[in-house]
């Protein structure tokens, strides 16, 4: 046989015209042992045994082109026994990988709120993985890798919905703390913490404790403390209200008397003025209550002087009134003359 018919002619019909016999059956045990150990990384989790079954295999190739039978056959034989070792070495740790796998994601899974926040995925996911882990210790581990990848796949399923509804809710609390918090400031700047001390102080602490619930994702708690501290603002907008309408009602009810006084009697108003800029620089100065009781000062201090009796003559013009001043049991008679009656 010349040499040349080595790269010119296929090995099996080599093989065959010079009468050579291949060992086929091995040969093809081997590839077939060695690509089951292939399937289950074997390379990684069994790679000497893998390593050795490759090795044999390519010498029975080289044996079957130096034409040496035994040595094919033998070195096939080697080869599907190191490739079913190699199979059988990386098989439970092939499975165990998976396991471990979706053992990593079912934790961050959990620690993402599952069992709260999306109770029934949380135990199917549970289930699968405890079926897995039986299925493993039972040796069967192809099921065992199979239920894995399903658990895997639900929990990270369910970690990533359970993190998109958090974040969802979060933001809604936040947006209803954020809202809070500027109608509080701006009730604070309106003069809520000098009048309603105790009041301003409850709904801070229950937005401080409600920012803390929010983040710790105590979101039942949240809201309680976001209601409540809303029951609070609402009503510090009503008493405020109240409060400001009553000192504008006053100013205004100081400025008509004062308007009337002056038309009635030549009367001194100085004083009531007076508390009545008082009244207006205090309810400027969100002093609401302040502004009140300068209101009531002035009103009193009007009030000292009532005009009463009042005359006119047949053309309706003044003629004559009496002035009368209840706090000080005092009164004064005042009538217009003129021409020769003025002396």
């Amino acid at each position: 046989m010349r040499k040349s018919c080595l790269f010119l002619v296929p090995l099996l019909f080599l093989a065959v015209s010079c009468g050579f016999e291949l060992p086929l059956n091995e040969m093809s045990s081997a590839k077939v042992s060695l690509s089951k150990a292939k399937s289950v990384d074997a390379e990684k989790f069994a790679s000497e045994e893998y390593s050795a079954a490759s090795e044999f295999l390519m010498k029975s190739h080289e044996a079957i082109r130096d034409e040496k039978a035994e040595d094919a056959k033998s070195n096939a034989i080697k080869a599907k026994i190191s490739g079913d070792q190699a199979y059988e070495k990386a098989l439970p740790l092939w499975s165990e990988s998976y396991l471990a796998e979706a053992k990593k994601s079912v934790d961050e899974m959990k620690s993402s709120g599952s069992e709260k926040f999306a109770p029934q995925e949380h135990d199917s996911v549970i289930k699968l993985l405890a079926d897995a882990e039986k299925d493993y210790s039972d040796k069967k581990y192809f099921e065992s890798k199979d239920k894995s990848v399903q658990a895997k796949a639900l929990a990270d399923k369910t970690k990533f919905s359970v993190l998109s509804a958090i974040n969802s809710k979060r933001g809604s609390l936040k947006d209803r703390l954020n809202s809070l918090k500027v109608s509080l400031s701006d009730l604070e700047s309106d003069g809520a913490s000098r009048l309603f001390p105790e009041k301003t102080e409850s709904a801070n602490a229950k937005l401080t404790s409600a920012d803390t619930n929010i983040n710790e994702t105590k979101f039942d708690d949240a809201d309680k403390d976001l209601s409540e501290a809303e029951a609070v603002v609402n009503e510090l907008k009503i008493s405020l209200g109240g409060k400001k309408k009553n000192a504008l009602d006053k100013i205004a009810a100081v400025e008509n008397e004062l308007t009337e006084l002056k038309k009635s009697a030549d009367k001194d108003v100085t004083k009531p003025e007076s508390l009545l800029a008082d009244a207006k620089k205090f309810n400027a100065e969100k002093d609401y209550d302040s502004a009140i009781v300068k209101c009531d000062e002035a009103l009193a201090e009007i009030d000292r002087f009532e005009a009463i009796d009042i005359r006119e003559d047949e053309h309706q013009q003044f003629e004559a009134l009496s002035l009368k001043s209840p706090d000080d049991f005092s009164a004064m008679d005042i009538t217009f003359v003129s021409g020769e009656e003025v002396r």
